[in-house]
């Protein structure tokens, strides 16, 4: 398990010539964003607690929008 921040560090290099060779490398950022941010939102409570946090959310709120993911 490794944190998102120390994930983009890590794979935004080795990703970076696949981005370079295709024509939407901005449609490649999202996309590797949203499956990190989708890891980084899964049912550990610490994730969320800090997610709960930085977006000044309840810890329910965000974990009723974690929930989506589950199924």
């Amino acid at each position: 398990m490794m944190d998102i921040f120390s994930a983009i560090v890590i794979v935004t290099p080795l990703l970076l010539p696949l981005a370079a060779t295709s024509h939407p490398s901005v449609h490649l950022g999202i996309v590797i964003l949203a499956n990190l941010e989708i890891g980084y939102l899964t049912p550990r409570w610490d994730h969320l607690f800090l997610a709960s946090q930085r977006f000044r959310q309840p810890v329910f709120a965000v974990f009723r929008a974690a929930c989506l993911f589950w199924r």
